[in-house]
């Protein structure tokens, strides 16, 4: 059954995969403190500028799959920190549409910037083969661990 497996050099490239994800979340943990928001709330912020319509609190709860009121803890910080503003509907006030202020869009501008620099840093030595490459192998580690029963 593992005739052909190389135990060793499987974790050692797990390995450098999981120092690579280690590196990539320190360095955004430092864009988010320097920001003064925590990861979770970044993701927020991300999810309201990317949609088309202002997202009420339930759309943001489900599209995370997380309580309304773990959305609401994060929301008040980020109203408090003046990253957002919540807005009622003139025909419901019970619905609130949460909008990004100008300080909430200049950070999400500033992210994609942030975003854009750390992907040119992560792949900036990677070829086309290079990015073939590693697509076709991720691809293949995700089958595998689909397939994968215990």
């Amino acid at each position: 059954m593992y005739s052909n497996f190389d135990k060793e050099r499987a974790r050692s490239t797990f390995y450098k995969m999981i120092q690579v994800d280690r590196l990539h979340r320190s360095i955004f943990e430092k864009m988010h403190s320097a920001f003064g928001i925590h990861r979770s709330q970044h993701r927020l912020l991300m999810y309201i500028s990317r949609r088309d319509v202002c997202p009420s609190q339930k759309d943001i709860a489900e599209h995370f799959g997380i309580s309304s009121a773990a959305v609401a803890v994060s929301l008040k910080k980020l109203e408090e920190s003046g990253y957002i503003s919540r807005e009622s509907l003139e025909k419901d006030n019970r619905y609130n549409s949460i909008v990004l202020t100008n300080k909430g869009k200049e950070l999400v501008e500033k992210s994609e910037e942030f975003f854009t620099r750390s992907d040119f840093a992560m792949f900036e030595n990677f070829t086309e083969d290079d990015y073939k490459n590693l697509t076709e192998c991720l691809e293949k580690m995700n089958q595998g661990l689909r397939n994968f029963d215990f």
